[in-house]
């Protein structure tokens, strides 16, 4: 009997399979990505209430939400430097690391800088592949985090007063629930703020290096404290000082406006400009010079007016955003967390960031 011919495929119908194939990937790859994101920005949102929880349980110990940052000018009571992050440590899981803080001298001072390299993964998002550390020359390298306590209005400043902050943090600010008129559930208490690539102060100073034109440059948001390079910071980093500019509070708070006249400082203006130091070398080109009053939308990074391109580009900003596609997450005073798009009305961002206005919100 003859052999019956053995059937296979020919070359034209495995290539046919084999494109078959990478079409199928290729519209699953990107369902993938997007899962995964979802995966990534859920995880973010329960990070984000247990901020919110954490911060409503040291008001119930403390009677007062948490300081924006603690300092003391010269001679008057103690400041350590500690950001509004670390006094609510004991309450999502880190007493431990709190209890090795030392409360009664700076955080840059031992133990205090090493403790404040720690990485916490319960305030970075998944979604932001920034790194978890700045170690680029610092007065204190410092563990990084997405989530900044919110100012209000106008530029994060030492030099408020602490009842003129609209929103729920400052500096030395003791605000209460009983101070939030408008309702806990109409005003932001944290909210994102992405990280750029590569955390480096000299992405805003002439004095820190060269030009940033990739954009990658910028500074990093932190848990502990503000950030500091010695070079650009004259001034105690605590600080002790009659006059200590603002250092880098945008570093862990955020606004929603740049300085209008009477933002947030009685009679004057808070839009600031100059620079810490007083060094020719540095006027003009931090980051809080160059936002123009009005609103800083989700998701805007600062301009350049400088020679420095590029410098303000990815995550320095001093307002709120994230690594999401379309807007950044917020925890609200009753503990709710949404989801703020790019496009929210311009009047309502910014009374969701007042504890006090008297506004009624739209929808948002």
């Amino acid at each position: 009997m003859p052999k019956r011919a053995k059937k296979g495929f020919t070359l034209i119908e495995l290539l046919v399979v084999i494109a078959i194939i990478a079409i199928l990937i290729a519209l699953l790859l990107p369902a993938v990505q997007q899962a995964r994101e979802a995966a990534r920005r859920s995880q973010c949102k329960n990070n984000l209430k247990q901020v919110g929880l954490s911060l409503m349980n040291y008001h119930d110990v403390h009677r007062t939400l948490p300081p924006g940052v603690t300092v003391a000018f010269t001679g008057v009571g103690t400041s350590n430097g500690f950001g509004w992050t670390a006094h609510i440590l004991p309450f999502f899981d880190q007493a431990p690391l709190f209890k090795k803080l030392n409360s009664k001298i700076a955080y840059t001072a031992a133990p205090n800088a090493a403790l404040m390299s720690t990485i916490l993964t319960a305030v970075r998002c998944p979604s932001d592949a920034g790194p978890d550390q700045d170690t680029t020359g610092g007065v204190a390298d410092m563990g990084t985090s997405n989530y900044v306590g919110n100012y209000g209005v106008g530029m994060p400043s030492l030099t408020a007063n602490p009842r003129d902050v609209q929103g729920i943090m400052g500096a030395n600010t003791k605000v209460r629930i009983r101070d939030c008129k408008d309702g806990m559930s109409n005003v932001i208490l944290a909210a994102e703020r992405r990280n750029p690539k590569i955390c480096n102060l000299a992405g805003w100073s002439v004095a820190g290096g060269a030009a940033n034109t990739a954009g990658e440059l910028g500074s990093c948001t932190f848990w502990g404290a503000t950030q500091g390079v010695a070079a650009d910071y004259a001034i105690n980093p605590l600080p002790q000082s009659t006059a200590p500019g603002t250092l880098a509070l945008y570093q862990i708070l955020g606004t929603t406006r740049s300085g209008d006249v009477g933002d947030n400082v009685a009679g004057g203006s808070n839009r600031l400009t100059g620079n810490l130091t007083g060094d020719a070398a540095v006027t003009s080109v931090q980051p809080w010079t160059l936002a123009a009053a009005g609103t800083v939308k989700i998701n805007k990074t600062l301009g350049n007016v400088n020679t420095m391109a590029g410098d303000f580009q990815d995550g320095t900003t001093v307002g709120f955003s994230s690594w999401h596609t379309g807007g950044m997450q917020a925890v609200l005073g009753d503990g709710t967390v949404r989801f703020l798009s790019e496009n929210i009305d311009s009047t309502i961002y910014e009374n969701l960031s007042r504890r006090s206005d008297g506004k009624t919100l739209g929808e948002f």
